[in-house]
């Protein structure tokens, strides 16, 4: 004999799940101003961009997405190649962080950016798909997906 209590809890677990991934979804939804990837949370955001040159930039962002200053925000990022964990030199530039040379060349590997907000804070890692063709979904670079569907 089956439960009428079993059945409202597969119910409201199905509703968990669902809600959850719908604010996922709603979480990553949103691009960058430069139409980059949103790393971070407010007010500890930042969006990395990748130019078509292969010149990664980490900029830090206020509550309305506008650049502020670096201060004591700190980005290391590192190249996951089949042949290793590869770093990435970072060097200021204005508001931002840009790596000192192109990334490697072919794309489809995962770039990490660990981000601080301070010197002493604990980092926060972020996995980045590297993949510089549009999406056909948002036209955005595949890196910077807005989607919620794939």
């Amino acid at each position: 004999m089956k439960s009428p209590f079993g059945k409202t809890l597969l119910a409201l677990a199905a509703g968990l799940l669902v809600a959850f991934t719908a604010h996922a979804e709603e979480a990553k939804a949103t691009a960058g101003p430069n139409k980059g990837k949103l790393i971070g949370t407010s007010p500890d955001l930042a969006e990395v961009v990748i130019g078509d040159d292969g010149i990664l930039s980490v900029t830090f962002l206020d509550s309305d997405n506008k650049p502020v200053a670096k201060g004591s925000r700190s980005a290391a990022v590192f190249a996951q190649l089949e042949s290793g964990r590869q770093p990435v030199e970072m060097v200021a530039k204005d508001e931002s962080l840009v790596s000192a040379a192109p990334l490697p060349k072919p794309d489809g590997y995962i770039i990490v950016v660990q981000y601080r907000a301070s010197a002493d804070a604990k980092p926060t890692n972020t996995r980045i798909n590297y993949a510089m063709h549009n999406c056909g979904g948002c036209n955005l670079k595949e890196y910077a997906c807005t989607c919620t569907t794939h």
